[in-house]
């Protein structure tokens, strides 16, 4: 399935097993179609990516912006694969990734980026919780090509483990081409702080609760992102309530 986003403002979801957006955008493709999306200069957009299984990729014109989340929760089996090509002098991605597993969920997560215009931009941020058994495997990798100078590219993702039993293969890459460019990744597992459970306890806060809350906390940056749209009382109740 092919789709071509040309609206100055665009705002759309990716939920169940299609596209969807009211009068200005409408398609639906069965799950193992691969989704090509493809903005148009100057074209601003927000979607929001709820696929189980699913294999995505964008094309940014000059100028273009978007706003990518993608969010995995709630599911036994998830597989999801975005691509985003920068094409466009000027374009700009903020993929934004939220992803809680519990019991024996799995989750293969990848996401690339390639910077294949000047001037070009992307922010990855990710965040995701994992308890039980539940697996995840995330990677990540931003591409500045040859020639393309002035990029930036930024990468960020923290997994926060909930027990012993859970696990996350976490592999962030940069590939960069030319001297011209910023890029930076981080990446990090870390299980709850004890002090600071042992703190919010000591307040008369339930141990159930003080781990809500350290939940709502680890994805707050990337809900933040969600404020004034449709989405954002979904999501923060989803991820911030599920444990």
């Amino acid at each position: 399935m092919q789709i071509h986003a040309s609206q100055s403002t665009l705002l759309s979801s990716l939920l169940g097993r299609g596209l969807y957006q009211s009068d200005a955008l409408r398609a639906s493709a069965p799950p193992e179609e691969e989704i090509l999306l493809s903005f148009a200069p100057g074209t601003e957009c927000i979607i929001i990516n709820d696929l189980p299984e699913a294999v995505i990729s964008c094309s940014l014109g000059n100028n273009a912006r978007l706003q990518w989340f993608d969010t995995a929760h709630g599911r036994e089996q998830i597989k999801s694969t975005l691509s985003i090509s920068l094409d466009g002098e000027g374009a700009h991605v903020q993929l934004n990734g939220m992803f809680l597993g519990k019991e024996d969920e799995h989750m293969e997560i990848k996401h690339m980026v390639h910077h294949r215009a000047p001037h070009t931009s992307s922010e990855l941020l990710t965040r995701g919780v994992l308890t039980d058994s539940a697996r995840a495997d995330y990677a990540a990798t931003i591409i500045i090509h040859k020639n393309m100078h002035g990029c930036s590219g930024q990468q960020s993702a923290h997994t926060l483990l909930l027990s012993e039993g859970a696990h996350v293969d976490a592999v962030p890459a940069l590939e960069i081409e030319n001297d011209d460019v910023a890029a930076s990744h981080s990446v990090s597992t870390s299980y709850v702080d004890a002090l600071k459970l042992f703190y919010m306890q000591s307040r008369g806060i339930q141990e159930s609760d003080a781990v809500q809350i350290i939940v709502a906390g680890h994805f707050g940056e990337v809900l933040a992102r969600l404020q004034n749209t449709p989405f954002e009382h979904t999501y923060r109740a989803a991820f911030s309530s599920a444990i």
